[in-house]
């Protein structure tokens, strides 16, 4: 979630380089048993990859991440 949300462009700026992440995106067969970011994602956890994320609600609507609460706390719940 964390690394999805640095690399939004901001609506209200121009210019200047968007935050890189890391890796490719796979395809919908590809996808691993938990979650689907967890080999792109620089906060995974063990826990990551256990299962199905559940959908946690977030300001703008929802994400599936196991630390979207910490995540949020961390960048000051934007």
């Amino acid at each position: 979630m964390a690394g999805l949300a640095a690399a939004r462009p901001a609506v209200d700026a121009r210019g200047g380089w968007l935050t890189v992440i890391p890796g490719n995106p796979i395809a919908a067969y590809e996808a691993p048993r938990g979650c689907r970011f967890a080999g792109r994602c620089g906060f995974v956890e063990d826990r990551c990859r256990d299962g199905r994320v559940a959908l946690q609600p977030v300001a703008s609507g929802h994400a599936r991440c196991v630390r979207t609460e910490e995540l949020r706390a961390a960048r000051g719940a934007r």
